[in-house]
């Protein structure tokens, strides 16, 4: 009778850890960044043209635990300007050339202030003409990839008082 208790015992082990697997195993699927992209897409209802991409946009976000705001000024011509607010700091930030294709991938080629040249991509998605999601897939800082930012259009004379 204890041999069978042992086995039993043992078995409903194996079948806890089996189950803790498989349930460990189902939320990396669905955790992955393809289906986060197919969540949120299901959500934010269209992909940007460039026309919809162009003015100024804005967004305020707690990264890595500074209070960063940003400006990203789109242009009819395929270029884009930055601007930060780092924890009440203003300063400019890169330039650069933009293009999207019609999966809504943005790409970036930007120059730092300090000469840099990088580049970078995003999913973006419109839930309205003012309201676009940006979900970074790569911008050269792994730590980044998956964040995701909610841009509000603005018009030009507004943005020195969000920067402010």
């Amino acid at each position: 009778m204890r041999a069978w208790n042992q086995t039993y015992a043992l078995f409903v082990a194996a079948l806890a850890l089996l189950i803790c697997t498989l349930d460990f195993a189902a939320q990396a699927r669905t955790s992955s960044p393809r289906a986060a992209l197919q969540a949120q897409a299901d959500t934010w209802p269209r992909i940007p043209t460039p026309a919809d991409l162009v003015g100024v946009w804005e967004t305020r976000n707690v990264e890595e635990g500074r209070d960063v705001g940003i400006a990203w000024i789109v242009k009819p011509d395929r270029t884009v300007d930055y601007e930060f607010n780092v924890d009440g700091t203003v300063f400019p930030g890169s330039t650069g050339t933009w293009e999207i294709d019609a999966a809504g991938i943005l790409t970036e080629h930007w120059h730092r202030g300090n000469g840099v040249i990088e580049s970078g991509r995003a999913q973006l998605a419109l839930r309205d003409a003012h309201t676009l999601k940006l979900t970074i897939l790569d911008n050269g800082n792994a730590a980044y990839t998956g964040k995701v930012r909610i841009y509000r259009r603005r018009g030009a004379s507004q943005l020195s008082l969000f920067l402010k």
